[in-house]
């Protein structure tokens, strides 16, 4: 017998659409999952939050809309945060300030009405962050003195 265990979920540009299933918060075992450039809907699963392998987690360049789940804030791997061009709104969780390993967070091209980087999330510019960007230009839709690239 052998068992056979998937680190990389890819789907990059296969004109999926429809909403992310909640399953994929099952997918434990998971370091990379890539989802972009396709035609996700809805909100994204809460359940991804049980993702304690995952590194990289890429959903930018869908529809995807609603908030960022703070849940996201459970996933102390997280290396690489991809939410980039869709159409999420609300907060920026101050939960992924509790992400120390966080090197790169796009969250830019959104609907972020009056939102403000957390400071905890600015906090690890400190430490790994180096990448972070957000709509912190045209329209001032967030409010982010710590971002590296506003858009």
């Amino acid at each position: 017998s052998f068992s056979l265990v998937s680190e990389t979920l890819d789907l990059n540009s296969n004109r999926l659409n429809g909403e992310l299933p909640a399953g994929l918060g099952s997918m434990t075992d998971v370091i990379t999952m890539s989802l972009r450039n396709n035609k996700f809907e809805g909100t994204i699963p809460t359940q991804l939050g049980k993702l304690d392998d995952i590194q990289t987690l890429s959903l930018n360049h869908n529809l995807l809309n609603g908030p960022i789940p703070t849940e996201l804030g459970l996933c102390f791997r997280l290396n690489v945060l991809h939410l980039q061009n869709n159409k999420l709104t609300g907060m920026i969780p101050k939960e992924l300030g509790e992400l120390s390993g966080l090197s790169n967070v796009k969250l830019e091209l959104n609907s972020f009405q009056g939102a403000t980087m957390p400071p905890q999330v600015c906090a690890l510019r400190d430490d790994d962050l180096s990448i972070l960007t957000s709509d912190c230009k045209n329209g001032k839709k967030v409010a982010c003195d710590c971002c590296t690239q506003c858009y």
